[in-house]
C-alpha cells in the first residue's frame, strides 16, 4: 500500500511527485471515473476524487508494478485533466483553460480536414484540359464509344468504371469541384448539425453572403451545359434508348437553346451531416424572376475516416499486431443476440441483462470492449490507461466473430475516432475529440432507465420515447442507447420526425391542450421547444407548404407567389421566412388514435414495424403471392400473421402557421400506451377487419394479371 505522505506535492499540475518505490498492479475494466478512482483510492490508502468535470469519463486501467505516480499521472492525460490537493487526497479536475483548448484543437481539426477537402477538388479540376467547345466533342465522343462497346450497361463494372471518369469531367462534374472554392473552411467548421446554413448573392436576415464571383461561377456553368448538351446530343447520349442516359445527363442546369435567361440569385444550401469533416451542398440558380434554373449537388467528406482509411498507424507495428484476442463471453453474446439477418438470434442470461440493465454501475464498455483491450495490454506486456467514447463500442460490435487480431481491433478504433499508442511501455487509448465525444456521451443514469423499462416488456409509448429523446444524446451521432436498446425489445423507436419527437418532449400539458383548444403562440414556447422548431422549419428535411384562403386563390399576387414557391426560391425556407420564425405564429394540434398491428418474422430475426390495415392486407398478399415477390417464400421475410399483436397508437398532427401563406404539418405516430393483447386474424377489431380485407381484395384485383418475376423483389410498403 501507498501512504498519502510518500506522494508529496503535485508536479507542474499533471500528478504527484515520485518520492517512494512503491508500486501497485491493479486492473480495472470499464467505468466511470468517479468508481475508478474509488476502488484506486482503496488500493492505495489515498483519498481520490473525481470533479463533476471528470467524474463520468469512460477508463480502463491495467496497471503492473506502476507507481502510483505514474499511475495517476497518466490517467490525468487519458482524461485531460490535471491532480488538485484536497485535503489529504486529490481531486481530478479539468480546467476552464484545458476545456478552451479541447474545443480549439477539435475546431482546427475541422477547419483543417475541410481545408484539404476544398484542395483536392481544386487539384482533381487541375488535371482536366480546360473547358471548350471541342473538349465536349471529345468527351461525348468517348462517351458514345464506350456506350456501345458495353452496351451502357450500368451493372458492367468496366462501362461504369470508365463513364464516371468521363463524367468527372462534364461540365457538372467539375462544377462540382469548382464551387467548393466558392467556401470558406473556418465557416464550414461552424456549420451546425443538421441544419441547412444557406450563402445567397442576395442574402436574407437567415443567410449568408456568397462570394461575388459566384454569379460568373455560375454563368460559365450554365454555357458549358448547354456546349455539353449539344454535344451530347450529336452523340446519342440523351437516347431514351441508352441505358446509361440518366448518367451522362443527370442533374445540371436548363440550358436549352429555348430557355437562355440570364441568373439572377444564387443560393448555396449546406448541411453539415455528422462530426467531423462531412457536409453536403446543393447550389441552385434563379433567373430574375425568381424560377429555378438549375442545381448542383456535391459533398465534402472527411477522408479520415472514410473505410478506405480503416488504418491507425501508431498502433500496428508492434510483432504482436496479428495476435488475436477474444472479444470476451459477455460482448460475444450480445453480438450474437443483437437481431441481424443471416444471424442465429442468441439467448442472454439473467445474469447478463441484470449487468445490461445497471449500466450505472456494469458499464456497457466493459460488456463489450474493455476485456478485449486488457487483453491486449496483456500481450504486449504494456500498462494501459483507455479513455472510451461512447462511440468505441461500435469497434467491438461490428463484427461477427468471437475473437479479433490486435491491428484490426485498433483499426476499428481510429476508425471511430479513438487514438491508440504504444510507447515506453504504455497503450495509451483516447478520443481523438474529446469535448465532443462528452458532448454526445449516454448519461448512464438515464440509460439504466431506458433499458430497465424495455426490460419490464412493451415498446415505449410516444411519450416515454419523447423523453428519452430529450435525456439521451441524438441518436443520429451515439446509437449506443439504441444497439443495447434492442438487444432487450424488438420493437422500434420513432424512428422519423426525430427533431418534432424532441419539440412533443418540451411541451408543458397546458401547452398541449392550448395547441389543441384554438392554438398557442410561438413567442410562449420554451428555448428548448423553440430550438427544435427551429430545427423542423431550418432543418435539412424542411417541408414548409404554401396555402391561401379560397378568397384569395386568384389573386395575381398569390398565384405569383405559389409559382415561386413550387418552382422557384421560395421553395426554400430560409427565403420563405426570411426574418426567422414570427413569435406571433401559431401551433395547433390535433390528437387521434387508431388500431396496429405487429407481427414477428417467422425466422425470429426481428418485428416488422407498425401496421395499419392496408399495411396487413399488403404483407398477407405478398406472402400469399412469393410467384409475383421473390423471397417472399423465405423465413427471414415472412411474418407469422398468425400471431398478431394489437395495439393503440397515438396520431399527433402539428400545424404550425407562420404567415397567412405559408406552414408546416408534420405528424408524430406512436404508441398511446404500453398495452397490447395476442389475437388472431379472426379476432381483429372489426372496423380494421374490414379495411383489411377491403385492401386485400383491391390488391387481388391490382395484380389479376401479373407475371411471376415482373417485379423483381418484394416490396415492404403496398403501393399508393
Amino acid at each position: 500500500m501507498v501512504a498519502a505522505a510518500t506522494l508529496g506535492m503535485l508536479s507542474a499540475g499533471i500528478g504527484p511527485q515520485k518520492e517512494s518505490d512503491a508500486k501497485m498492479t491493479l486492473t480495472l475494466q470499464a467505468m466511470s471515473v468517479a468508481n475508478a478512482l474509488t476502488r484506486l483510492s482503496t488500493a492505495a490508502q489515498l483519498p481520490l476524487v473525481a470533479s463533476t468535470q471528470t467524474a463520468n469519463e469512460v477508463i480502463c486501467l491495467r496497471f503492473k508494478d506502476v507507481p502510483l505516480c505514474e499511475a495517476l499521472k497518466r490517467i490525468a492525460e487519458a482524461v485531460d485533466g490535471t491532480w488538485r490537493v484536497e485535503g489529504s487526497g486529490y481531486r481530478l479536475i479539468r480546467t476552464s483553460d484545458q476545456l478552451r483548448a479541447e474545443k480549439t484543437h477539435e475546431y482546427q481539426l475541422d477547419v483543417e480536414r475541410f481545408r484539404g477537402e476544398i484542395q483536392r477538388a481544386a487539384d482533381g479540376l487541375d488535371k482536366y484540359p480546360a473547358w471548350s467547345s471541342a473538349e465536349a466533342e471529345s468527351l461525348a465522343a468517348s462517351a458514345e464509344s464506350i456506350s456501345k462497346g458495353t452496351k451502357g450497361s450500368l451493372t458492367d463494372p468496366k462501362f461504369m468504371s470508365q463513364a464516371y471518369a468521363i463524367a468527372q469531367q462534364t461540365p457538372m462534374g467539375r462544377f462540382e469541384k469548382q464551387f467548393a472554392s466558392l467556401l470558406d473552411p473556418q465557416e464550414l467548421a461552424d456549420l451546425p448539425l443538421f441544419y441547412q446554413v444557406v450563402w445567397s448573392s442576395s442574402p436574407t436576415a437567415m443567410q449568408r453572403p456568397l462570394s461575388h464571383d459566384a454569379l460568373d461561377r455560375i454563368r460559365q456553368a450554365i454555357q458549358a451545359q448547354k456546349e455539353w448538351n449539344e454535344a451530347a446530343d450529336r452523340h446519342g447520349l440523351t437516347d431514351r434508348s441508352n441505358a446509361a442516359r440518366g448518367f451522362w445527363m443527370e442533374g445540371g442546369f436548363d440550358s436549352s437553346a429555348g430557355r437562355q435567361h440570364p441568373v439572377g440569385k444564387v443560393l448555396l444550401i449546406g448541411t453539415r451531416t455528422g462530426l467531423g469533416g462531412n457536409a453536403t451542398f446543393e447550389l441552385v440558380g434563379y433567373d430574375a424572376s425568381g424560377s429555378t434554373l438549375g442545381q448542383s449537388s456535391s459533398s465534402l467528406s472527411d477522408t479520415s475516416v472514410d473505410a478506405t482509411a480503416f488504418t491507425n498507424k501508431k498502433a500496428d507495428s508492434s510483432p504482436e499486431a496479428d495476435s488475436v484476442v477474444s472479444l470476451g463471453p459477455d460482448a460475444v453474446a450480445l453480438v450474437e443476440s443483437f437481431p441481424r439477418q443471416n444471424r442465429g438470434d442468441g439467448t442472454l442470461t439473467q445474469d447478463l441483462i441484470a449487468r445490461l440493465t445497471n449500466p450505472e454501475l456494469n458499464d456497457p464498455l466493459s460488456l463489450t470492449l474493455s476485456p478485449a483491450l486488457t487483453k491486449i495490454a496483456e500481450i504486449k506486456g504494456a500498462n494501459m490507461v483507455a479513455c472510451l467514447p461512447d462511440s468505441a463500442m461500435s469497434a467491438a460490435t461490428m463484427g461477427n466473430g468471437h475473437e479479433v487480431r490486435i491491428r484490426q481491433l485498433l483499426d476499428r478504433l481510429a476508425y471511430f475516432q479513438v487514438d491508440s499508442e504504444l510507447k515506453n511501455g504504455w497503450l495509451v487509448i483516447k478520443p481523438k475529440r474529446p469535448d465532443e465525444a462528452r458532448t454526445y456521451r449516454a448519461d448512464r443514469a438515464e440509460l439504466g432507465k431506458l433499458l430497465r423499462r424495455l426490460k419490464t416488456g412493451g415498446p415505449l409509448t410516444l411519450d416515454e420515447d419523447a423523453y428519452f429523446a430529450l435525456n439521451l444524446p441524438d441518436r443520429r451521432i451515439n446509437i449506443m442507447p439504441q444497439w443495447l436498446g434492442h438487444l432487450l425489445q424488438r420493437t422500434q423507436v420513432n424512428g422519423s420526425n426525430y427533431d418534432l419527437l424532441r419539440f412533443y418532449g418540451c411541451l408543458t400539458q397546458a401547452q398541449k391542450r392550448s395547441m389543441a383548444n384554438g392554438g398557442l403562440e410561438l413567442s410562449s414556447l420554451t428555448p428548448g421547444a423553440q430550438e427544435f422548431l427551429a430545427r423542423i422549419v431550418y432543418g435539412s428535411d424542411s417541408r414548409l407548404r404554401f396555402t391561401a384562403p379560397p378568397s384569395q386563390a386568384g389573386n395575381p399576387d398569390v398565384v405569383s407567389q405559389r409559382n415561386l414557391f413550387m418552382r422557384g426560391f421560395l421553395r426554400q425556407a430560409t427565403e420563405a421566412l426570411p426574418n426567422g420564425i414570427p413569435p406571433q405564429g401559431i401551433a395547433q394540434l390535433e390528437a387521434g388514435s387508431a388500431f396496429v398491428v405487429r407481427s414477428d418474422k417467422e425466422d425470429g430475426s426481428g418485428p416488422r414495424g407498425a401496421m395499419n390495415p392496408r399495411d396487413l392486407a399488403w404483407q398477407r398478399f405478398i406472402q400469399d403471392r412469393p410467384d409475383l415477390f421473390p423471397g417472399m417464400d423465405q423465413p427471414s421475410q415472412r411474418l407469422n400473421l398468425s400471431a398478431l399483436e394489437l395495439a393503440s397508437e397515438a396520431r399527433y398532427t402539428f400545424t404550425f402557421t407562420f404567415s397567412p401563406t405559408i406552414s408546416l404539418v408534420s405528424t408524430l405516430n406512436g404508441r398511446a400506451t404500453d398495452e397490447s393483447q395476442r389475437v388472431t386474424m379472426d379476432g381483429l377489431p372489426d372496423e380494421f377487419r374490414k379495411q383489411y380485407v377491403a385492401a386485400y381484395e383491391e390488391f387481388k384485383r391490382s395484380y389479376a394479371n401479373a407475371k411471376p418475376g415482373q417485379f423483381g423483389t418484394s416490396r415492404s410498403t403496398p403501393p399508393p
